[in-house]
């Protein structure tokens, strides 16, 4: 009998059912809770063809756009089905047997998933009894081991923000203690993307204060 491979048989993610909470306050999950403008819904729904509906997306305008906008190269843009599928990305990319994932607990549940399901060894700081986070014990659980260091900031589903000076200590430390080289990937502020291998993600759909006509 074919079985799949032992670290991800046993990989479980719980999850309570999404089921009529459109018109609650949702505050469980990350999700915008004003919806988008039915302006920007009525103008990209007449803008879509049918030669949309049947081709391959051409991205190359999108890239560069996006890449004006944060003052980086396309080649530093990443777009995808969502802030998940990017982590996966770079989880798959730089995580393996031997390597150990930093993340917050409680946090985002896919950093976990993810980790476990690339051989990573899961390296959790918990939060004080005020939900409150301490650099401290983030840059302490740092060591040459460590390959990924995966914040939500504001944190899921805790609300926790760590500051710029916080993630700059971080992402310093982190390469210190990995010997890893200077490599830029994404970010949306140069005063984090100068500390080397950061990669931003932030997904579109929850934030769409963002959207400009």
């Amino acid at each position: 009998m074919i079985r799949p491979q032992p670290r991800v048989e046993h990989l479980i993610r719980r999850q309570t059912p999404k089921v009529g909470r459109q018109s609650k306050l949702r505050l469980d999950i990350n999700e915008n809770i004003a919806g988008w403008p039915e302006s920007v819904i009525r103008e990209v729904l007449s803008s879509i063809t049918s030669g949309d509906l049947a081709t391959y997306p051409e991205t190359h305008a999108l890239y560069a756009s996006i890449a004006r906008r944060h003052g980086m190269t396309a080649g530093h843009v990443l777009v995808a089905n969502g802030s998940e599928l990017v982590i996966r990305y770079v989880f798959e990319a730089f995580l393996g047997p031997g390597s150990e994932l930093l993340i917050l607990d409680p946090s985002f549940a896919m950093f976990e998933v993810y980790g476990r399901l690339y051989g990573a060894d899961i390296v959790k700081v918990p939060f004080g009894p005020r939900l409150d986070a301490s650099v401290e014990a983030v840059l302490g659980g740092l060591n040459s081991k460590t390959r990924v260091v995966a914040i939500a900031n504001p944190n899921n589903p805790t609300g926790t923000v760590f500051s710029t000076a916080d993630l700059v200590a971080i992402t310093t430390r982190a390469m210190r203690a990995s010997r890893m080289r200077s490599r830029n990937f994404e970010s949306a502020g140069p005063t984090i993307r100068n500390q080397g291998a950061v990669s931003n993600t932030t997904t579109r759909s929850n934030r769409p204060s963002q959207v400009r006509r």
